[in-house]
């Protein structure tokens, strides 16, 4: 055999080869039908049951349809016609520990202890009142130039940050390069 015969065999066979990886059926793996798609008014009783049954065991959208050899379209209607809310928007109703204003969050971020304030002053302050509780300061009450009080955080302090109220009075200062001495310090980020 010579050479370029040899060169061009293995070519055959690496092609062969990605034709084997590529198509299942050459792989000699189960080749499944594809699934079906039945329109809600032709769906059994028998079938919504079971769909609405493995659905309510945990069953995702696209495990369901599988496990039932149905498409994801059928399983979905399947469920609406058993009256099953299959919104992926799902929220929980939680109260805020800090002003008592209801709001919504994902039952994830309820189930891990998340979800306890309504916005970030909120969270602000309930990580202050943490912190408090355990003895510990964690920032304090800073004067911004313009004369407004505000909480800045002992970390932020500590970096250079925390000098303005926001980030409009510290676009202000910077710009007039007043208040601090400064012009752009580069720090007045809030």
């Amino acid at each position: 055999m010579t050479a370029t015969e040899t060169m061009d065999r293995e070519a055959r066979v690496r092609a062969q080869a990605r034709r084997i990886r590529k198509n299942p059926r050459w792989r000699g793996d189960d080749v499944r039908r594809p699934p079906r798609r039945v329109s809600p008014e032709r769906l059994s009783r028998e079938f919504v049951a079971e769909v609405r049954g493995l659905y309510a065991s945990g069953y995702t959208i696209e495990r369901l349809a599988r496990a039932v050899r149905a498409s994801t379209y059928t399983v979905l209607a399947a469920l609406h016609k058993a009256g099953v809310d299959t919104s992926r928007r799902r929220r929980v109703k939680r109260q805020c520990e800090v002003c008592g204003r209801v709001f919504h969050a994902k039952p994830s971020a309820v189930e891990y202890g998340f979800a306890r304030a309504c916005s970030l002053d909120c969270g602000n302050e309930l990580r202050r009142r943490k912190a408090l509780a355990r003895g510990r300061r964690a920032g304090r009450v800073v004067t911004c130039p313009c004369g407004r009080r505000f909480w800045a955080w002992r970390s932020r302090l500590a970096r250079g940050y925390g000098k303005y109220c926001s980030l409009a009075c510290a676009g202000r200062y910077r710009r007039r390069g007043g208040g601090d001495g400064g012009g752009d310090d580069g720090k007045t980020r809030q």
